[in-house]
């Protein structure tokens, strides 16, 4: 029940280093109960694209099944919740210069 950064600018052993104002992690779910919560790196010029890749998860009071995607931006942190176990990942990129 935990959101794992897997690439960023940060150069931490265990990650992915790139060269871009980007973030990706994955996700995952198992307990019906519980909210993660995922807080932008650079609010205010950054969006977020949430893509399910197994189970069913609800972002921001829509609910995707695997396999669906969803984008938003505007928005400081998102909120997950899940009906089922499940999968995901968080793309964060810029959207502003």
């Amino acid at each position: 029940n935990e959101i794992v950064e897997l690439v960023s600018l940060d150069r931490s052993e265990g990650k992915i280093w790139i060269y871009q104002n980007a973030w990706l992690g994955i996700g995952s779910i198992s307990d019906t109960a519980t909210l993660l919560n995922y807080k932008l790196n650079k609010p205010g010029s950054n969006g977020v694209y949430v893509f399910v890749l197994s189970g069913q998860l609800i972002v921001d009071e829509q609910c995707l099944n695997a396999q669906d995607g969803m984008g938003l931006w505007d928005i400081e942190t998102l909120a997950f919740q899940t009906q089922s176990t499940c999968e995901f990942l968080i793309i964060e990129i810029p959207l502003k210069a």
